[in-house]
This record gives structure tokens, sequence and C-alpha cells, in this order.
């Protein structure tokens, strides 16, 4: 009777334990959006996109940022004490005037902080790469002053928001990518995607082209 006991019991125990741990990584897309401003920022169809939608911004670009911007989006997730690194999945169909913007986490929402690259911003993407083609940057300032990988540093584990506001418009958001372990630039362009345990001790799936991070 013990051990059936037992049996029915440990994986009750297992989840417990994972309760309060977090992934190592955060992947987020157009589905952990938790708010959006009505206008300038829309979820749009894109098969390029690793769940066949993108975040595009259109309007409401702010330099330097703003903490009262017009236009923008936010995220909650989870996430443990720890550095991360920060990565955007990102595309723009213009020229170097519409590749970036603005993050800020937490405690930085509503303020003037957060500006991690001063007057630049993050992505910068097409500084260095083709316009119309999705690739993973932090912050791609033409040398010598960059390319940077950006980071930020959770003071606490648990419940965290992201807001994301342009800088120059128009592009478009696949992923972005918060990483422990990722502080080079990865192989490859394609998505990522990343298994984690949820807070109410589910086992949730950010999908992208699955890889190993």
């Amino acid at each position: 009777m013990k051990i059936y006991l037992f049996l029915a019991v440990a994986p009750l125990l297992i989840l417990m334990c994972l309760n309060e741990t977090f992934a190592k990584d955060v992947v987020l897309n157009a589905n952990s959006i938790t708010f959006k401003t009505d206008k300038g920022v829309a979820v749009v169809k894109d098969p390029d996109a690793s769940i066949g939608m993108a975040i595009e911004f259109t309007d409401g670009a702010n330099n330097p940022l703003s903490p009262n911007p017009t236009v923008y989006f936010e995220m909650d997730f989870e996430a443990n004490s720890d550095k991360y690194y920060i990565w955007i999945r990102a595309k723009s169909d213009g020229d170097t005037s519409t590749d970036s913007l603005w993050i800020q986490f937490d405690e930085e929402i509503g303020t003037n902080l957060g500006d991690r690259y001063p007057a630049r911003g993050m992505g910068n993407w097409l500084d260095v790469h083709p316009a119309g083609k999705y690739v993973w940057a932090s912050n791609e300032v033409i040398p010598p002053d960059g390319p940077t990988v950006e980071s930020f540093t959770f003071k606490n584990s648990g419940k965290h928001k992201l807001r994301t506001q342009p800088r120059q418009v128009p592009h478009r958001i696949d992923q972005i990518w918060l990483s422990t372990t990722q502080s080079k630039y990865p192989d490859d362009d394609k998505p990522v995607g990343v298994m984690q345990v949820s807070s109410s001790g589910k086992l949730t799936n950010t999908w992208g082209k699955m890889k190993q991070l």
C-alpha cells in the first residue's frame, strides 16, 4: 500500500518543485501579447514567422525612448533572477531608418530607463542585414560601435513584464528571445522554441522551430 501511495503522490511532489523553477530561456511571440495599443501596432499574418503571425509596428516612432508612448505592446512572462541576453528575430522592408525599437522591463516601464545602447535603441538589423528577411539581432549598429549583445538582469524570480515601443517604423517582430546562455550570435536565423513549466505546474511549449538551446 505504501508503494502505491508513493507512486500516486510522487508526480505531485515533482510538480510542486517545478512550480518554483522557470525556464532558463524565454521565447515570446505574437501569442504572448497581454496588451497593445489600438493604433500603430498589429498582429498580422506572416508565413515566414515562427507561428505564421508577426507583430507589426507601423506608426508611433519615438526617439528618444518615451515613458508614455502612444504606440506599444506588452508581454507578461515568468523568469528566474538571472542575467538574460536579449535577441530579436525581426525584419523590415524599408531602409536603415525603419529597423529599431525600445525594450523595457519591469521597473523601467513608465520611465526613461531602458536605453541599453545610448540613442540607438535595439535591433538596427538593416545596418548589417538585407531588408525583407527575418534575422536575429541584439544591436546591429555598424562597426566599430557594434554589434553588441544586450542583456538585462532580473532581480527576482517570478512574473515579469516587457514593454516594446518603436524607435523607427515600419518593421515586423517574430520572436523576442531572452536567454541565460546565448551570449553569442545564433548559428542561423531560424526561429527557436523552448519547453517550460508554467507557474501553475503545467508543462507548456512556446512554438517555433524546435532547436536545442
